[in-house]
């Protein structure tokens, strides 16, 4: 007598080609299933990859142009404070028409400064504007002042400080008996100073741009440069006449200071 299995046999065995078609089928099914999960993972796989690619090349552009928007400032603060006196850029003096001699190249010029800062600008602002973004949110000068003059302060002073101790400890004019008594010289006003740059939202607001390019970059060193005029002024003492090295004065066919 025939088992249920062996009728069930007997049945494929009568249509064979309609059993084979629906093996096929399944197979085919698989196949693509399989296909479909591993396009959708390479699918997901490239979409994280330019996301994260994006996100690099915008965080670097950015980095890029607020680095060269703080080296027009700086520069521009320079000329503003200093309007009709020759300033000392080292080896950059050779650039100029009007014949500046060349001192030193690097080191006792405004060249670093001019280079430096604002790299330590930058850096600071992204390390402190992270902790501040972590810990308060987004901060703005309009809706959370306090933090936001906390966060400009803080970035600015560390900056600031940073350098003038990088350049108190490496610059080969100073005496090595003498580079931490520079580092308290120039850090204390550093301290005082930042203090004057509370008005720094206003100027980008009326003399900046949010936009990009050029034109961007140029009005928004403008509106910082505005800002920087009070804080080397008044504390640091640069304005004019009074702030001008030695070469700097030589080459104004001013008397040379007492002291440097």
């Amino acid at each position: 007598m025939l088992s249920r299995s062996h009728i069930v046999q007997l049945k494929k065995m009568v249509n064979i080609p309609q059993y084979l078609n629906m093996k096929l089928n399944q197979c085919s099914y698989k196949r693509l299933c399989s296909s479909s999960k591993a396009s959708s993972s390479t699918s997901s796989t490239s979409s994280t990859s330019s996301t994260s690619s994006t996100s690099t090349t915008s965080f670097i552009q950015t980095v890029l142009t607020t680095y060269t928007t703080l080296v027009g400032a700086n520069y521009i603060s320079n000329a503003m404070i200093h309007p009709t006196q020759k300033i000392d850029y080292g080896i950059m003096n050779s650039l100029y028409p009007d014949n500046r001699e060349v001192d030193s190249p690097f080191w006792g010029t405004r060249l670093p400064h001019l280079f430096l800062i604002p790299a330590s600008l930058t850096f600071y602002d992204i390390i402190i504007g992270g902790i501040f973004k972590r810990y308060f949110g987004l901060i703005s000068f309009a809706a959370t002042p306090k933090q936001w003059l906390i966060h400009l302060y803080c970035y600015t002073f560390l900056a600031v400080s940073s350098y003038t101790s990088f350049d108190a400890l490496l610059n080969p004019n100073y005496k090595d008996e003498d580079r931490i008594e520079k580092i308290i010289h120039h850090v204390k006003p550093c301290a005082l100073a930042m203090n004057l740059q509370w008005h720094a939202q206003i100027m980008v607001d009326i003399f900046g741009s949010t936009g990009t390019g050029i034109i961007a970059i140029a009005r928004n060193a403008f509106a910082v440069a505005l800002v920087f005029l009070p804080v080397k002024a008044l504390g640091f003492n640069d304005f004019l006449e009074s702030g001008l090295s030695n070469h700097e004065r030589k080459m104004n066919n001013l008397p040379p200071k007492t002291s440097d």
